[in-house]
């Protein structure tokens, strides 16, 4: 089995900084909008996800304190049981 030198064990840890979570098949666009729809639930502006993508989803409970993410996901296990995939399962980009 191949081994890491320290310098490219540092080299390829430095390599993550620049990746962020993406559902599969996302663009920018869609991106962009998951996050303000995100932004948009945790000011209260909108408390109904039942027409967010899954992406939002993955940002509101990436961005609540654990206690509330608890909360969330048991006020939201439907949507969650829905779409499961589509907010849990994420490509590295």
């Amino acid at each position: 089995m191949p081994t890491l030198s320290e310098e490219a064990a540092k080299a390829l840890l430095a390599s993550f900084k620049n990746m962020k979570p993406l559902a599969l098949n996302i663009s920018e666009a869609e991106e962009e909008s998951a996050l303000r729809r995100c932004d948009q639930y945790l000011d209260g502006e909108i408390r109904d996800i039942s027409n967010f993508p899954p992406l939002s989803i993955y940002y509101i409970l990436s961005k609540l304190p654990k206690l509330d993410q608890i909360a969330f996901i048991k006020n939201n296990i439907e949507y969650l049981q829905k779409n499961d995939e589509g907010v849990f399962l994420y490509a590295l980009q």
